[in-house]
């Protein structure tokens, strides 16, 4: 499995700061619009179903929820993720979040086939989890 016990930490320790515009993840807020239209204009996210790879307090994930995705988040840090439950609740997002690494979704093939994956700032070793996750279904699109 790819995961670094320090980055989980780290983003543990910011968790309660993660919605804040002009707090720790300033440059995510400031980023989200950016990205979120180059991923909409590839992707063509309403109605797709979406899985959100390292999605930490759910910036991302929200937001590809707004434009119409089922979104499924996962991550492995369990703060984020709270807060990343917390806001849907809040806000009316509908977005599932799950605590699990890419590598055991795959295995667990009990999810329905994601039309598109991202991962954004949080895989170091693409490759590897790629290769797990093919390994353990034989196809990545389970």
């Amino acid at each position: 499995m790819n995961v670094d016990p320090a980055e989980l930490q780290k983003f543990s320790e910011l968790a309660h700061r993660w919605w804040d515009p002009g707090g720790s993840f300033r440059p995510l807020h400031e980023l989200n619009p950016l990205r979120l239209d180059w991923i909409d204009q590839r992707a063509a996210l309403p109605g797709k179903r979406v899985l959100d790879v390292g999605c930490g307090g759910g910036i991302l994930s929200e937001s590809m929820s707004a434009r119409g995705a089922d979104v499924l988040g996962i991550d492995l840090a369990d703060k984020p993720l709270r807060v990343a439950q917390l806001h849907a609740l809040e806000s009316g997002a509908r977005v599932r979040y799950r605590s699990v690494s890419a590598e055991e979704l795959a295995k667990a093939k009990r999810q329905k086939a994601a039309e598109h994956v991202f991962q954004q700032q949080t895989v170091e070793n693409q490759a590897e989890m790629l290769s797990e996750s093919y390994r353990s279904t034989g196809d990545l699109s389970r």
